[in-house]
This record gives structure tokens, sequence and C-alpha cells, in this order.
């Protein structure tokens, strides 16, 4: 296990002119030569040339001064400097994106084409679900290398040159202090956190501003920290896995995007049954829910009615607040129907199945 005795985490606001902290810059200038630290960034000439995929430029953003002023730092006190950050990451991320965006346009293109003709169908078409499909998996491989891998990658290269000190962005380091275990897991224990912040000003946006020190640090098992790096987890396992939790064994999985089907993929555990209700939880890629109702065991004629209720602090804050109503039939094995919020509003329609693996 190797400890980070200081780790800062700071702030990247696109556009802002932010200098570091003067404690930061301190703490640099005291450090003995040839000490080493890290900094999650790109080497400098790399990240001032930017990306170029698919004939589109891409920049970095521009934080003004920052990095420079904590390399000229460094550069005085003759520290040792690794960086952290990965530009082939970078690249893989914006990959995605101008997949996301080709399917997107072609989406538009198949429509548009249907309102010419006169022939555009009120049902989803299989070009429809295609080029939709295509989006969300783009988007979520993009997201899933900008803020995962980046993040895995950081801490594979502080285990590997073994920085004294660490900066960071707090995207990132506020993850770790909230959830110490996940980071100790991968060998990285950090002693020190200090986390900068920044008081615009609101007059001129473009003047610079110095960074102070936060006294607000997250506390250990902050959900609202926690469960978005989570749940981008559990989105990348349904695009590439098809599974939500491939570790578990669900009773049953399903969707509720018939349209995108790992969008709305989800796993039902069921923990106990009484005077014929199942009780459990449901898993998918927007939290975790409570579940109770009658799921038949008769899996070519059995019927299916339950409800649904996301734990908010285990969710995306964009989820369905009010309780759910599921409601279909098995036939052949695959039990089809709607849901609903509880009052009758009409969601969307799912597909479920005995087992792990989901039978469209």
């Amino acid at each position: 296990m190797f400890t980070v005795e200081k780790m800062y985490g700071v702030i990247e606001s696109p556009g802002a002119n932010i200098r570091p902290s003067n404690a930061l810059i301190n703490d640099l200038l005291n450090l003995p030569p040839g000490e080493k630290v890290g900094l999650q960034t790109i080497e400098p000439t790399v990240r001032k040339a930017g990306l170029m995929l698919g004939g589109i430029h891409f920049e970095f953003h521009n934080i003004g001064n920052y990095w420079e002023e904590v390399l000229e730092a460094c550069t005085t006190s003759n520290l040792e400097v690794s960086y952290l950050d990965d530009i082939e990451l970078h690249k893989k991320a914006n990959m995605e994106i101008l997949i996301a965006n080709r399917a997107q346009k072609g989406l538009a293109a198949h429509w548009s084409q249907q309102l010419s003709t006169g022939k555009l169908k009120p049902e989803v078409d299989s070009r429809d679900k295609a080029y939709q499909q295509a989006i969300y998996e783009a988007t979520i491989k993009s997201k899933h290398a900008y803020m995962i891998e980046r993040q895995n990658e950081m801490v594979r290269r502080i285990v590997q040159n073994e920085p004294r000190l660490v900066v960071a962005l707090q995207v990132f380091t506020d993850y770790f202090a909230s959830d110490p275990v996940a980071l100790g897991d991968k060998g990285v224990k950090v002693g020190q956190y200090r986390r900068e912040e920044v008081l615009a000003n609101l007059l001129d946006p473009t003047e610079s501003v110095r960074a102070g020190l936060s006294r607000s640090i997250p506390p250990v098992g902050l959900l609202s920290i926690i469960m978005p790096v989570r749940l981008v987890e559990r989105q990348f396992n349904a695009v590439t896995l098809g599974r939500i939790l491939p570790e578990g064994n669900p009773d049953f999985i399903g969707t509720w995007s018939t349209v995108c089907p790992s969008e709305g993929l989800f796993e039902v555990y069921v923990k106990r049954v009484k005077d014929g209700e199942a009780f459990g939880e449901i898993y998918d890629g927007l939290g975790k829910a409570k579940f109770h109702g009658r799921i038949d065991d008769n899996f070519q004629r059995g019927r299916v009615k339950f409800y649904k209720e996301y734990d908010k602090d285990q969710s995306l804050v964009s989820v369905v607040k009010e309780r759910m109503i599921y409601q279909g039939n098995f036939k052949d094995g695959i039990c089809r129907g709607g849901y609903f919020v509880e009052g009758g509003r009409f969601k969307g329609r799912f597909t479920m199945n005995p087992g792990s693996k989901l039978v469209m």
C-alpha cells in the first residue's frame, strides 16, 4: 500500500483563469529537490497541440495558467514530475463522441427521409432502434473512458511512480475522499486531502483568480459522489456485457426500453416470498429500487404485477420519484407488458425473463 502524503483537489472550469492556491505553491516550493509529484494533466506541449480526430480538432479546456504556475514551482524546487492523465483515453472518449454524432445524423436523416416520402411511422422501426442503440452505447463508452478509465489510469501511475504529493481534478479526488476503500483496493492511501475553492469575479470572469482552500471536505460514504461513478460502471456493463452486476446471480433480467435494451437493462433479485408475494431489489443503470408484488413461476402463462420504487440515495436525481407499477404476462418464457407511474400515467413497455441473459 502506497501513501500519498498530500492530495490536492483542484477545479477545472473551462474559460476561467484560475491560479493555484498559495498553500499548494508553498507545499511544492518546500519539497526537497528530487522529490516526486504527480499532476493530473497532460504534458504541456501535447496538451497545447490538442487532438485531431476524424479531421476535427479538439482542444483541451483552457483554465488559464494554472498548470504552468504549478510546473514553474516544480521546476524551481527541482522536483520530479509525473503526468497522471492519459491522452489516449481522451482520444478514446472523443472518438466515441464522434460515433454518437454520426449515428445522430443518421437517425435525423432517416426521419427526414420518412417525412419527405410521407411514410413516417408512429412506431419505431429497426433502423430507428439501431441508431438509438448506437448513440446510447457510444455515449456510455465515452463517459466510461473519460471518467472511470482515466481514474484507474491515474491510480495506476500513482502506484508506479509513488509521488509524495498529487494534484488532481476534484471530480476524481472527491470520489477518492468519499470512497477510500475503492482507492485502497487499488493499492493507494491518501494521508491529507486538501480541496481548493474559487470565488469567481462576477464583474470580470476573465480576470485571474487565485484559489483558496475549502473547509468543506466530502465525508466518507457520501453517496451523492459515490453513486454516479458506480452507475457509470453499471451502464458500461449493460452495454458491453449485457449485465448490470456481473458478479450477481439475478432471478430475472429485463429491460424497460424495448427501443434501446441496454439503456433500460435491469436485474431482479428476489429476497423472500410470502403468501405468493415476492419482495426484493431491482438494479439498473439509474440506481437501486425496492419492489414487491406477484411474479408467477409459470413462465408459459403466468402473470406479473409488482410495485417498484427507487432508493433516492442510491439512484440518480433524474429517476422517477413516484412508485411505479409493472404489469405483464409470460408467454414462452418471456414476460411482456407495460409500466406506469402510480396513478395511471403510462411510461413504456418492458420485457423480462428468468436468468441472467436477456431474451427479446
